[in-house]
């Protein structure tokens, strides 16, 4: 991967983004850190194909994606086992911090 260090920043704005996520449950939980680092560097990379794409589409279609992308980062985390409502709300937070700028930086950050 080209440039960890994006994907890292991108990663620690979605936490600081939704600290009110830290709720207390008796439920076994990985964490948001983990959660949401699995799904940018891993959930991300298996996209990375149709977020290219989205580039040459522009801003607007890149805002009308956005649920799309969620509901993929959803499927993932499901086939993978994670955490689910947790994986749900974490998928929501990085998919909503995507805007144009974002995915050009995420796309080069993950294309080798």
């Amino acid at each position: 991967m080209k440039n960890k260090t994006y994907l890292d920043e991108f990663i620690i704005s979605c936490l600081e983004e939704n600290d009110d996520q830290s709720e207390q449950t008796n439920e076994k939980f990985i964490g948001w850190e983990s959660l949401i680092t699995i799904l940018v560097y891993q959930g991300f990379l298996i996209l990375l194909p149709e977020l290219k794409e989205w580039l040459k589409l522009g801003a607007v279609a890149i805002v009308l994606k956005r649920k799309g992308l969620e509901k993929k980062l959803i499927e993932y985390a499901e086939k993978k086992e994670l955490d689910f409502p947790q994986a749900e709300k974490a998928a929501a937070c990085v998919s909503k911090r995507l805007d144009e700028e974002t995915l050009k930086n995420i796309v080069e950050a993950l294309d080798k």
